[in-house]
């Protein structure tokens, strides 16, 4: 892993020692638990609902929407 400016950690490398020249940020994350995980939301859904939640993501960052709004019409495509 070159990239030493985002927040990606490989916990999964046995043995893997963290540059002293990564961002402070990473080493904090380190120190406080190993590494930072968190699900990613197309593992859980696709289709339809995944195509509305990334179009609608964009939509809330240009003002054209709202998260409500977004999760609405998300939950409304949703299979149950």
């Amino acid at each position: 892993m070159k990239k030493k400016y985002g927040a990606i950690v490989a916990p999964v490398l046995k043995g893997y020692k963290v540059p002293s020249d990564m961002p402070t940020i990473i080493n904090e994350k380190i120190a406080l638990g190993g590494y930072v995980s968190c699900d990613v939301i197309d593992s859980f859904i696709s289709g339809a609902p995944n195509d509305a939640l990334n179009a609608g993501m964009q939509e809330i960052v240009a003002g054209k929407s709202t998260p409500a709004a977004v999760a609405a019409k998300v939950e409304g495509l949703m299979v149950r």
